[in-house]
Order: C-alpha cells, then structure tokens, then sequence
C-alpha cells in the first residue's frame, strides 16, 4: 500500500507544474502519503528552473529548513482543502511558496 502511495504521490508531481497541486489531487493522497508528496514538491521546485533563479540560495541549506516543516505544510495543506469551495484554487501553491520564500535566506 505504501508503495501505491508513493507512485500515486510521484505521478501527482509529474503531472503539475513544480510545486503545483490543487485540493483534489491532495485529498487523494493518503495521510501516509502526505510527507513523502510534500519532500517531492521540495526536490522538485529545488531542480525547477525558478529555483535556478535563486542564485544566491544553496539548495542543501534550502531542503534542510524545509525537511522539519512538512508536518506543518501538510497540516495547512489539509486545513485549506477543509475549506471546499472557499478554498482558492492556488491556496496549495500559495502555502508551499509561502514556505519555500521563508527558507532562501
């Protein structure tokens, strides 16, 4: 099952923009799921071209200040498609780039 979660979650990645992922992509990943989609947001907006951009930031220090905020983005991330409709459609991109700008230092 673990493994299903993780193709699933790979497949929801590939399919997106780096970074990119709506309400009913997330509520189809399942809660054990949920850490490894949001690690492969990480590595995939860290190789994206808009990372590139960042050439003062170094990736490693990046990941590092990312890692121990997955609980805390998935918890948002869940909070905000608890909202339905209410939600805005990039109220997910929103949230992780909130997290991503707060780690280039």
């Amino acid at each position: 099952m673990h493994r299903l979660t993780l193709v699933f979650g790979i497949s929801l990645l590939l399919s997106t923009p780096a970074g990119a992922i709506e309400c009913d992509e997330w509520t189809q990943v399942a809660p054990a799921g949920q850490a490894q989609t949001i690690e492969g947001l990480i590595e995939s907006r860290l190789s994206s071209d808009e990372a590139q951009s960042y050439t003062s930031a170094n990736p490693v220090r990046i990941r590092a200040c990312l890692q121990p905020r997955v609980a805390a983005i998935v918890a948002e991330f869940d909070g905000a498609c608890a909202e339905g409709l209410r939600a805005s459609m990039n109220a997910l991109d929103e949230i992780f780039d909130q997290y991503f700008r707060s780690c280039i230092q």
